[in-house]
């Protein structure tokens, strides 16, 4: 029997087993003796040898400590370590043979995969130590690795395997180079860790149950194998109340039957949802973080997580897509619902949804939020009921799986017809019970939809910067956005709508309250045809600019009292389109007409108080420069035939426009026989004229004026039918110097001093002739006196006298005289002709 160890034991200081194994192979008997004093010692070095210290043991002494003891069944070390053998270095190759290696530790080279370890006695031990990227390869008759799967090694990994005999190997634990501190053994689920600034340790199990694979709950992820199993067992069967799971990019999961999320968790592909640049070369289902859906086969959320940046396509369209004719085709398959909603609180995230029937359904839950995602089919989102507030953001609704194809293009309908789609893009509603109370739309964006956006039976709903434009031509565009039904309180704040046959359409018959105005403010509109059409409902239309169709606002005869304010109206055949029953209960105010001519002028239903800086208003016409134009006033009113109308008014009218020279008449109005009458004109000479020669009286027998004055007048062929009454000016006092009016033919002066009193300045041409009586009268004192005087160059000649005649001088007495004089004549003709008293 040879010793293995007898070439190497001096080299590794083996000293005690190559003892041992001399004395078994060669004395054969136990010795007897002590461990100070051995049976059998060596006579060189004295405690050094074999003795039995007990029946059925041998122990090994050395210098007379015990350094081993063997029994039946065991060796112990009682006072020394056991150095095993450093093997040389094996290559690593399909069969690395640990049997015939010499040594227990044992370093691999080379980067060939291994997938046996030779044969060896059941319980041999070997330490591997690898030098380079080699692969132990799994398997179940020769090599069994910690959970179940090949390890790629490298440079200084460790690996310790125990043969099990016949040729089947175990690797117990495995230790890596790369990560010192992590040991793998069995599933390696209990390997703890500390995170990377956390400061716990913990388990692999419970640090990846946090964020799950797919593949963790046992899908396959091909694309091919129906996951929907794998991933219901999981929800059924896990005690964690939520989580994320993960679907790496590479991975693509079937569902051949609906599945639903459990609450709490998060669905979530990574790397996000991926296009395509070309729908003629590429294929949307060569996409990772992919879910595919079969037939029938729907996506559902229980509520409260999220689905997140995957991208949900239906199985069995055609891809990629060479041609018009193939576009056409895909679009025909499109069929069941992505995405619905089981419970509240879903969040669907980043996602690409393609080729259903129906992208998302919120099936009436609560506060769904639709969130940076892209939709691409027969209808996009449907936020159908809900009592509570649901949110669209970034929301894209695209033809994403035709857009790019070779001859789909607009120009005709055949090539424009794939990138059409027949539902709605984005739809707010009661169908599922609730109104959707408090949500909103914001920026954005829905192409190609026979309604690119609806509300119907819902409650405050506003989109906000929200787009949609349509193919030409637009065979099949209904509305760009249509507000339908019970809805209340809608609103479209700063939105887009293009290429529409009608870019808003409103038909509200509103609540119990009959609440169903709808707030159109500062959109942009480019229809075909009408771009507003208010059928029922009322509106208020602030701010807007209109590029295009037919008709700008239109309000039917059920629309309610609205308001048009501050619109801009370009290439618009009509701007405005009221019907008569609604157009006296409609505010028109401030819009502007590019181009375009509106016969609708500004209206108000209410009081105006106009505060102007300048202290002015002011009316412009800005038609061209044309005698006769001019801003106007009208006033108007009701009519018996329910109707309303203008009662007068008062306008300019351009008589010169040339510069230097510019004039204008203000002609007043009233209407008579069914229209507005101009019937008085101010010149702009300043003179008070008809309208029309010998046509109208000044007053009538029961409306007289009180008094006409003049400083000139002249009245031809005036016939009197009573007395002639004059207005006389009130009482004066004399003082000691008084001119007398150029104004009125009766003057009242008392005297309170001995007074100068002068006749007037005054011109007179023609025939005309002028008159001013006098009535003097003595103050409570009496016997004041008057001296007469002219202005410079005229003088007064007294009647049949060439001296003044004596006035009455009794307190409180009169004199009444009269001053005449004619044109051409310097001279005032004065007599008294009446005295109270001497």
């Amino acid at each position: 029997m040879t010793n293995p160890l007898a070439d190497d034991w001096k080299s590794t200081g083996d000293q005690l087993l190559a003892s041992l194994w001399n004395l078994i192979t060669t004395v054969g008997l136990a010795p007897s003796g002590t461990t100070t004093n051995p049976g059998m010692a060596f006579a060189d070095e004295p405690g050094t040898g074999f003795s039995r210290p007990a029946a059925g043991t041998m122990a090994a002494s050395v210098l007379g400590v015990e350094q081993a003891r063997l029994t039946q069944g065991a060796l112990s070390l009682t006072g020394a370590a056991l150095n095993q053998l450093r093997a040389a270095p094996v290559a690593a190759a399909a069969t690395v043979d640990l049997g015939g290696v010499k040594g227990n530790y044992v370093p691999i080279t080379g980067s060939a995969s291994i997938t046996s370890l030779g044969t060896a006695q059941a319980g041999a031990e070997r330490l591997l130590r690898f030098d380079g990227a080699s692969t132990l390869v799994q398997d179940p008759t020769k090599i069994i690795l910690p959970g179940g799967a090949s390890i790629t090694t490298a440079a200084g990994d460790l690996a310790w395997v125990v043969s099990e005999g016949g040729g089947l190997w175990r690797c117990v634990e495995f230790w890596s180079a790369a990560s010192p501190f992590l040991r793998i053994n069995g599933n390696g689920s209990q390997v703890t860790a500390i995170a990377a600034g956390g400061s716990v340790l913990r388990t692999n199990a419970a640090r990846f149950g946090e964020r799950l694979s797919l593949y963790d709950i046992g899908c396959a992820c091909d694309g091919t194998t129906d996951d929907a199993a794998a991933i219901t067992a999981f929800f059924a069967t896990t005690s964690l109340t939520g989580g994320v799971l993960a679907l790496p990019y590479e991975g693509q999961v079937y569902l051949g039957s609906s599945v639903t999320i459990a609450s709490g968790w998060t669905i979530e592909g990574l790397a996000g949802a991926q296009g395509v640049t070309d729908n003629g070369t590429e294929s949307y289902y060569d996409r990772g973080a992919q879910i595919k859906l079969g037939p029938g086969a729907t996506l559902r959320h229980g509520g409260d997580g999220e689905v997140r940046n995957l991208l949900v396509i239906r199985s069995g369209l055609t891809q990629p897509v060479p041609n018009a004719t193939v576009a056409a085709l895909l679009v025909s398959q499109f069929s069941g619902t992505a995405i619905e909603c089981a419970g509240e609180d879903v969040t669907i995230r980043g996602c690409l949804i393609l080729g259903h029937a129906v992208g998302i359904d919120s099936k009436g839950k609560a506060r769904t939020k639709v969130l940076d995602t892209g939709v691409d089919c027969q209808a996009g989102v449907l936020i159908s009921g809900g009592w509570d507030i649901s949110r669209l953001e970034r929301v894209h609704v695209w033809p994403f799986m035709t857009a790019t194809a070779p001859g789909v293009h607009g120009g005709s309908d055949a090539t424009a017809a794939p990138l059409r789609r027949t539902g709605v893009g984005i739809e707010f509603s009661a169908d599922s019970g609730g109104n959707c109370d408090w949500s909103t739309a914001l920026d954005c964006f829905s192409y190609g939809h026979a309604i690119n956006y609806s509300q119907r039976d819902v409650s405050n709903i506003s989109w906000v910067r929200c787009q949609c434009d349509y193919t030409a031509p637009n065979t099949g565009s209904l509305y760009g956005f249509s507000i339908t039904g019970t809805t209340t309180y809608p609103a479209l704040i700063n939105c887009t709508g293009v290429s529409q046959a009608t870019c808003v359409y409103v038909d509200t018959t509103g609540g119990v309250l009959q609440d169903n105005g709808v707030r159109v403010i500062g959109g942009v509109w480019a229809a075909s045809g009408t771009n507003i059409n208010i059928a029922n409902g009322a509106a208020v239309v602030h701010g807007n600019q209109f590029y295009s169709g037919s008709n700008g606002i239109v309000l039917g005869a059920g629309a309610d009292p609205g308001s048009i304010i501050g619109n801009y109206f370009q290439n618009v055949a009509d701007p405005l389109v009221i019907d008569a029953a609604v157009i006296d209960k409609t505010e028109i105010l401030g819009n502007s007409y590019d181009g375009v001519t509106e016969a609708q002028g500004n209206r108000l239903n209410a009081n105006l108080m106009v505060k102007a800086s300048s202290g002015a208003v002011t009316i412009t016409d800005t038609r061209a420069l044309t005698q006769g134009i001019g801003g106007a006033l009208v006033l108007s009113g009701p009519f018996a035939s329910g109707s309303y109308g203008s009662y007068a008014g008062a306008r300019g009218h351009l008589i010169a426009g040339t510069t230097g020279n510019e004039a204008a008449d203000l002609v007043f109005q009233a209407r008579r026989l069914g229209s507005l009458v101009d019937y008085l004109r101010l010149d702009h000479d300043g003179n008070l004229l008809p309208e029309v020669d010998n046509a109208y009286a000044n007053g009538s027998d029961t409306k007289r004026w009180r008094s006409v004055r003049a400083v000139l007048g002249q009245f031809d062929d005036v016939a009197y039918g009573g007395l002639v009454k004059v207005s006389a000016t009130s009482q004066v006092d004399s003082g000691t110097a008084l001119t007398l009016y150029a104004v009125n033919a009766i003057q009242r002066v008392r005297l309170t001093n001995n007074a100068t009193i002068t006749l007037p300045a005054l011109t007179l041409s023609g025939t005309e002739r002028s008159e001013i009586t006098l009535e003097l009268v003595q103050d409570g004192t009496g016997n004041r006196s008057v001296t007469w005087a002219t202005q410079v160059g005229d003088s007064i000649a007294w009647d049949g006298s060439a001296v003044a005649p004596a006035i009455a001088t009794t307190a409180g007495y009169e004199t009444h005289i009269v001053f005449r004089r004619r044109a051409g004549s310097a001279v005032w003709y004065a007599s008294k002709i009446w005295q109270q008293g001497s």
